[in-house]
């Protein structure tokens, strides 16, 4: 017999029964079959499509892995292919969800979705339209209705958007609403007006492509020395690929924030040779090699530690 529940606020759904004893069971990766073996040395797989609420199998994007309020509930589906970047289609999906009102009580999530889709693929006008039509219903309205209407509002005009932000109850998402604004303010930033951001809160994600913007420009100018100075302000990534947000405003901005220190080492091993520094270029090559083993051997040993190896 295998139970299935969701920890967070769900009851046991009906027992899978198939044997006496079970003595191993594990899940997908994407949720929605399950695996498992019994006393008579056989594997079964069941899709869980007809044993738990759809909702179970939503992406659940909030502050904190709690009973927090959410940034958003994602389908499955929806989640893979926005993920791959491949936008229409992602709206194709939302409008059926819609239309069709497949998730009952998710419906809100999907319109704020969409809007976040729209926006990215510059239709403003339909964002404010699904932004507008969850506002006039009433009821709780989630935050990300309100960072979609400001993103949407953005677009136009920088003021307008940070005003929509300022306007709502952040809820235990302040974090995440300072990284939304700092990005706003980062891409509504002519390019040559860069340095003006510098003095502000902004989440490090903006601040090192803020300083990698003006690195590059350095280095087109032959100022490797300026280029390294630069760099050197970058903060330390690694702690922000394990908050929330990591997972959130790649699908909002359409950023890969993973390849950004990537791009750092790359802008300063051409500063570093520019400058006829060869040798710092090996030592800082070697630094980050030994750097980048060390963690993946840490990934091995926690992949290590889920097989039971």
């Amino acid at each position: 017999m295998v139970d299935i529940w969701d920890i967070r606020d769900t009851p046991a759904s009906k027992p899978l029964r198939s044997y006496s004893q079970c003595v191993a069971a594990s899940t997908s990766p994407d949720d929605l079959y399950l695996a498992s073996g019994g006393d008579d040395r056989k594997i079964s797989i069941r899709s869980l499509a007809g044993v738990v609420k759809p909702s179970y199998f939503f992406h659940r994007l909030a502050p904190f892995p709690t009973h927090s309020e959410p940034f958003t509930h994602i389908s499955p589906v929806v989640y893979r292919t926005w993920k791959l970047g491949e936008l229409e289609r992602v709206e194709q999906i939302l409008s059926k969800e819609i239309e069709q009102k497949r998730y009952e009580g998710f419906d809100c999530y999907s319109r704020a979705n969409r809007a976040l889709v729209r926006i990215r693929r510059r239709n403003l006008d339909g964002a404010l339209d699904d932004a507008a039509e969850i506002i006039t219903k009433g009821g709780q309205i989630p935050l990300i209705v309100h960072v979609a209407k400001a993103m949407a509002l953005g677009g136009r005009e920088q003021r307008e958007a940070i005003n929509a932000l300022d306007s709502v109850d952040h809820g235990d998402a302040n974090d995440f609403v300072k990284c939304v604004k700092s990005i706003i303010l980062f891409e509504s930033e002519p390019r040559d007006k860069l340095n003006r951001l510098a003095d502000t809160n902004i989440c490090p994600w903006v601040k090192t492509r803020m300083l990698l913007l003006l690195a590059e420009h350095s280095m087109q100018r032959g100022e490797s020395d300026e280029t390294l100075r630069l760099l050197t302000n970058v903060p330390d990534l690694g702690p922000s690929h394990h908050i929330p947000e990591a997972e959130t405003i790649p699908l909002i901005f359409g950023w890969n924030i993973y390849d950004l220190e990537c791009m750092v080492q790359q802008l300063t091993c051409q500063a570093l040779f520019a400058s006829g520094r060869t040798q710092e270029v090996e030592h800082f090559l070697r630094a980050n090699k030994d750097r980048h083993d060390e963690e993946n051997e840490s990934r091995r040993a926690d992949l290590g530690w889920l097989c039971g190896q």
